[in-house]
């Protein structure tokens, strides 16, 4: 990998004395990162790293793109698509950045095949405390490679990284399967989800019982009489007020087909923001709304960070969530009771990820439980992945419960029940029960012990000692505790 970060080695060389004082941090400011502000940004030394945001190479012959942190998906996919190629797992918000996906998370609808974002990097370049610039893989520097992501900043200033790329093809045949018991929206979910003939797989939640589970999969042309959707289309409905719709087909009809063009669907949730923007903009899938304003585009979530103030921003802060919670899809229908009892936040965002199994070494570690679901060994998709996982990474509790399921919960929660401390704290404590994981870009009230307890620090402790990060770069549990932003 040829070194990218001689671009900002100006601003690392500043950087140094600074750190010396203090916790350093990057640059970037706190409306562009989490859902609150990091009160942290206030004391510790930041360093510029904005100029880090291109496409460096794009390696046909390796199958690899080279890119810097500050690059997003939405520039990400115009390039790759346009020249034939995609990413494994590519997230569906336009400004997400390779940067926030490698050091916090990133899952998308082909992470049942691929697992997270992390699982499709090949190689970083990270800038260490001390100012050495360090390449890893899994060959050369293992345990800072197996570290970096959801490190958040706190080994060293990723600077470049490398990431598969496959063919893509310019269209998705889109299935759309409505269930109407949450049983059936369990079963429909877990099988489509355990096929890897699938590229993409999810589904909504629109109640407790219903939902709709979408299977797509990526196609050269699109068959004479097949529908059409162009969903970036300025005055289109939300892409998830479209799919309710599909619930009010008549029990017993075919599944409905569209094909939807393949950077559209990438980003299908980009205008909705989810489905955020009906608490922002209430009228705004409205036919008038529409057809005269929507071609001015949604607002961008780190301006309606940066804006929101007063009692709007303590509103905001207590009365909603935004949260992701991955868990073993073998304790799925406990979870969405447990969301439906504490939260009732609708939609649900349900998105299948592959975990690799952990090294046998890891098994006792994390507290190993008897399988709840027993994989068919029968189908080739079935079968366990060889054991990968580098030490100290994210394991499963067993090596047959690869197949976990992101939660994603995102507006303002109408359970009589809802406290926003007291329920956060309930979901995570069944989280740690079932050992999954919470991603960290959300509010998160775990303590020192408890985010221990969730994830796996012991290869952690032993780079950042390697390294001698010392007090230069503060610990992920000091960027993300509940005290720490605001």
């Amino acid at each position: 990998m040829p070194r990218v970060s001689c671009r900002c080695s100006g601003r690392f060389a500043s950087w140094w004395p600074v750190a010396q004082r203090g916790c350093a941090r990057r640059g970037r400011g706190s409306w562009a990162m989490s859902m609150k502000a990091g009160t942290y940004k206030k004391h510790w030394g930041g360093v510029d790293v904005h100029a880090l945001r291109d496409i460096v190479e794009i390696d046909t012959v390796r199958q690899i793109v080279r890119v810097e942190p500050g690059c997003n998906m939405g520039r990400l996919s115009r390039e790759l698509i346009k020249k034939g190629w995609t990413l494994e797992v590519l997230p569906e918000l336009d400004d997400l950045t390779v940067g926030g996906l490698i050091n916090g998370f990133g899952i998308e609808t082909s992470s049942h095949k691929y697992g997270l974002f992390q699982h499709t990097c090949t190689a970083f370049e990270v800038v260490l405390p001390n100012g050495d610039v360090v390449f890893c893989d899994k060959d050369n520097n293992a345990d800072l490679f197996a570290t970096i992501p959801w490190s958040h900043g706190t080994i060293g200033f990723l600077t470049a990284a490398d990431i598969k790329i496959v063919r893509a093809k310019p269209w998705v045949k889109m299935e759309y399967r409505p269930c109407r018991t949450q049983a059936e929206c369990v079963r429909v979910f877990e099988e489509a989800s355990r096929d890897n003939g699938n590229d993409f797989v999810e589904e909504l939640m629109y109640t407790k019982d219903t939902g709709v589970v979408m299977v797509g999969k990526m196609v050269d042309t699109v068959p004479r009489g097949g529908t059409v959707n162009v969903l970036s289309r300025w005055y289109k409905p939300w892409f998830f007020t479209h799919v309710a719709s599909f619930l009010n087909r008549p029990v017993g009809t075919p599944n409905a087909v569209e094909y939807l063009p393949l950077r559209d669907y990438y980003h299908r949730h980009t205008r909705s923001i989810f489905w955020e923007i009906q608490d922002i903009v209430p009228f705004g899938n409205t036919w008038w709304y529409r057809y005269l304003v929507a071609w001015v585009g949604t607002p961008k979530i780190s301006i309606l960070k940066m804006t929101t103030t007063g009692k709007l921003k303590v509103l905001w802060e207590t009365m909603h969530v935004a949260q992701d919670l991955l868990v073993p899809i073998s304790t799925l229908k406990e979870s969405l009771d447990l969301f439906h009892d504490e939260l009732n936040v609708y939609p649900l965002w349900l998105c299948p990820m592959r975990m690799l199994s952990p090294p046998e070494n890891l098994l006792a570690e994390r507290g190993e439980r008897p399988a709840v679901a027993v994989l068919d060994r029968t189908h080739p998709q079935h079968a366990f992945y060889p054991v990968t996982t580098p030490a100290g990474s994210l394991t499963p509790p067993h090596p047959a419960e690869q197949l976990f399921c992101d939660v994603g919960a995102y507006g303002v929660p109408k359970s009589p029940k809802f406290h926003f401390e007291r329920s956060l704290e309930v979901v995570e404590a069944f989280v740690r029960k079932v050992q999954g994981y919470q991603a960290l870009y959300a509010d998160t009230m775990l303590t020192r012990a408890q985010f221990r307890e969730m994830f796996d620090h012991r290869l952690y402790d032993k780079v950042r000692d390697r390294f001698q990060v010392g007090s230069l770069l503060p610990e992920i549990w000091d960027k993300v505790n509940k005290g720490a932003r605001s």
